[in-house]
């Protein structure tokens, strides 16, 4: 998946089947940070945030309305 493509309130699914949703855009391509939202197999990570790396991201399922 190409990081660039991803706005922040973007929502991606993962490669272990959370939903996470983009906070920030990616500097470098490899690295996005994300929210975990749902489906996550730890409860206790619902709501926390972290960075993802490109492989660890799965597919597309909500795109922000708006661009800004």
């Amino acid at each position: 998946m190409n990081l660039y493509n991803l706005k922040r309130g973007d929502r991606v699914r993962t490669t272990d089947g959370a939903l996470v949703e983009v906070l920030n855009e990616t500097e470098d391509g490899q690295w996005i940070r994300v929210r975990y939202v749902e489906g996550t197999e730890d409860p206790e990570l619902l709501g926390t945030e972290d960075l993802c790396h490109e492989t660890e991201l799965h597919s597309m399922v909500e795109v922000k309305a708006v661009r800004e």
